[in-house]
């Protein structure tokens, strides 16, 4: 057996390596553990699907202090004990989390911080891919990213609240396809003794396209407003990014070129994709405008094991929430061999 795979998943909760000193230049600093997908949001608090199926998120950093003395802590993985086959993230970082058998349960505000509690959305689909939709910041007790206490909302007898979210887009399993989902949050309050019944009712799948591949939200640089993008092939079988910027308006974003050659795209992410075994972020707007160049190449971001990159991870910042904008978080990394990895300055991650 491959001595990788005899690793357990309990080996992510290890804290983080102070062994990588002395280099400025930036590029893929491993983490511990393995795992076979990743998500973030704005928070900066990814999750894995680590290599025995369950999720696990990295905790922020803390300030340590004796006497007058005060250093940063290490980043530790933490064990949620929620299995799933497919995970994402929305803006605020909250988990989405799709079983085996295609039930998509997701994570909200609560007045306990890091609360990973689920609640099943009703919605119960093949999905090879997903781009959250977000709560509107109609409630400003609920209005803060994963990882903060939540305020509380009084609510009188029979007294129901809806919360309405930004739409969700889904890419279909076998035969690719997108659809969409918008999807209310309803909360009511049942019983003078104040219990409290939390459900979704929700519209969809529509499905609006097929030969979709993956579905991935950009971010418009400076607001909470998100386009989905798709990847889908060009009519020469170059998979390339596509800008959804309205009902049956695709805005083609052409694949990166190298020596002439466009070269397909084979992972999306807010901003940014892979191509040849390497990271591109896009010149242009969230709408598929091009800048000059159109895409940039992202230094040292081939695996550096000689591996094959998987999935990338990355959220612009979120503006707006009651602790005042969020983000944008760090770029991170699953390869072939399912090590995680976080893009920056070779050295300890903080």
């Amino acid at each position: 057996m491959n001595k990788i795979k005899q690793i357990s998943a309990g080996v992510l909760a290890a804290s983080f390596f102070l062994a990588r000193l002395g280099h400025a230049m930036p590029g893929w600093v491993q983490l511990p553990g393995l795992a076979t997908q990743i998500a973030v949001g704005a928070n900066d608090i990814p999750y894995v699907l680590d290599i025995n199926g369950y999720v696990q998120y990295l905790a922020p950093s803390t300030l340590s202090c004796s006497g007058s003395l005060c250093v940063q802590t290490e980043r530790d993985w933490v064990f949620t004990n929620i299995r799933a086959s497919h995970i994402a993230s929305d803006q605020y970082g909250y988990l989405w989390s799709i079983d085996s058998g295609g039930a998509l349960s997701i994570g909200g505000p609560s007045t306990h911080a890091f609360d990973t509690s689920l609640l099943f959305t009703g919605l119960t689909a093949c999905i090879s891919s997903l781009a959250p939709g977000r709560r509107e910041p109609d409630l400003p007790e609920w209005n803060y990213p994963f990882g903060v206490a939540a305020g509380a909302v009084q609510l009188g007898y029979k007294e129901i609240i809806i919360e309405l979210f930004t739409d969700t887009y889904i890419t279909g399993c076998g035969s690719p396809s997108l659809s969409t989902v918008t999807e209310f949050a309803f909360f009511e309050d049942m019983l003078a003794a104040n219990a409290v019944r939390r459900y979704f009712s929700f519209n969809g799948p529509q499905k609006i396209d097929t030969g979709e591949l993956q579905v991935t939200n950009f971010t418009v640089d400076g607001s909470a407003t998100q386009i989905p993008w798709i990847l889908a092939p060009l009519s020469n079988g170059v998979v390339t990014a596509w800008a959804h910027t309205a009902p049956n308006t695709y805005v083609a974003a052409p694949p990166p070129t190298v020596s002439g050659l466009q070269i397909p795209i084979t992972y999306a992410t807010d901003h940014y994709v892979v191509a040849a075994n390497h990271v591109w972020v896009w010149g242009g707007d969230a709408y598929g405008k091009r800048g000059n160049p159109v895409w940039v190449s992202v230094p040292n971001s081939s695996p550096p094991t000689g591996s094959t990159i998987v999935q990338i991870a990355y959220s612009a910042a979120l503006p707006g929430t009651s602790i005042g904008t969020i983000g944008p978080s760090n770029l991170y990394m699953i390869d072939s061999n399912d090590y995680i990895y976080q893009w920056g300055d070779v050295g300890p991650v903080k």
